[in-house]
């Protein structure tokens, strides 16, 4: 394969050189070829030649010092290894970490069509999550069932910032506190 960088420097000698990362110069000196890798299958090879766990890609945080596992051209397209599940939003989580209550995706879909366990709380919209973020305060199903029919936490001892603004009161259907000026009529 012909991914050399071929220049003439001025005392008209030919020089060649590889593009960083995964190429390397051949004995051919016009040719470059792939680096030998010292990544596991379930490991991504960054292009500078460094390893990381394979579902640390694409999740929008840059591990690979040349944040080549985060460029939208392989992002977008990429599949997932096996052992890995397939989310909604082309995301590759641990398959053991889908139906865990968890929302390992970042959108749901790892949790959306499980059958909850005892152990887990069906949100109306389907997904399931773990009894103990039940009525936290928090939510946590996408559609915040987990926070509704909950005993309603005492909102006027919450402040806010400037000690003379008006305090919270709570919302009607979730355990949310909420300003007085941003509750619609």
């Amino acid at each position: 394969m012909v991914d050399a960088r071929i220049c003439v420097d001025w005392m008209n000698t030919v020089s060649c050189q590889c593009f960083p990362g995964r190429t390397v110069l051949r004995s051919d000196p016009s040719h470059c070829g792939r680096q030998s890798t010292n990544c596991s299958a379930m490991e991504f090879e960054c292009t500078s030649g460094d390893c990381i766990p394979f579902h640390f890609t694409c999740d929008g945080m840059a591990e690979c010092p040349d944040f080549s596992d985060e460029l939208p051209t392989y992002c977008m397209f990429r599949k997932c290894l096996p052992g890995f599940f397939q989310c909604q939003n082309s995301r590759c989580v641990l398959q053991n970490a889908s139906c865990d209550g968890q929302n390992d995706c970042g959108d749901f879909s790892d949790e959306a069509n499980c059958t909850c366990s005892t152990s887990q709380f069906r949100c109306t919209s389907g997904h399931c999550i773990s009894n103990s973020f039940r009525c936290d305060t928090d939510p946590d199903c996408p559609d915040a069932s987990d926070e509704m029919g909950c005993p309603q936490p005492n909102c006027t001892l919450s402040r806010a910032v400037n000690a003379s603004a008006q305090k919270l009161q709570n919302c009607r259907n979730t355990t949310a506190c909420i300003h007085p000026a941003r509750i619609c009529i």
